[in-house]
């Protein structure tokens, strides 16, 4: 049964040490699983992600979704560089197909990331190694309704929404 993402707004510790429950309790079960966390852009998500991945050691991979920008020569051609950032600028469909073979690979599988540097994505930027078996996703909209953003959710074995409070 899939459960419902919960939405939280805690402390940078207090979200880390819950998400360290979370993914000891995935890590308890047999198999590859997913965790996704999700957020507004500067909610912390990535460094989280980052960090849980790196204190788990060689049982989590880091999967971040920014890899999957479209290309902004793509982005240009179709002239919507201006909305770079944007659910429709990503390529979400790829990203669903990207997690399936993930969760079922059996060999070591590169993946994308996104260079701030270059302000564009980088081929084959990390590699999830067959060993693995937490993969630590994060991203803006795993949790998006829409196509093709809805293929995500199914993938993922739980899921955080982290909030920054307004102040």
């Amino acid at each position: 049964m899939e459960q419902e993402p919960q939405s939280l707004s805690l402390t940078p510790d207090a979200a880390l040490a819950l998400l360290r429950r979370e993914a000891e309790a995935l890590l308890a079960q047999p198999g590859r699983r997913v965790l996704g966390i999700a957020g507004g852009p500067g909610t912390g998500k990535s460094t989280m992600a980052q960090r849980l991945a790196a204190e788990l050691g060689g049982v989590a991979a880091y999967v971040p979704m920014d890899g999957f920008h479209m290309k902004h020569a793509k982005l240009e051609s179709l002239g919507t560089a201006a909305d770079k950032g944007m659910p429709h600028t990503f390529e979400g469909a790829a990203f669903a197909d990207f997690l399936m073979q993930l969760k079922a690979a059996t060999a070591d599988l590169a993946g994308p990331g996104y260079s701030r540097k270059i302000e564009d994505v980088v081929d084959e930027a990390f590699v999830v190694p067959a060993t693995t078996r937490l993969l630590v996703v994060e991203g803006n909209y795993l949790l998006l309704a829409t196509a093709p953003w809805w293929r995500v959710r199914p993938l993922l074995d739980r899921a955080i929404f982290l909030a920054v409070p307004r102040e």
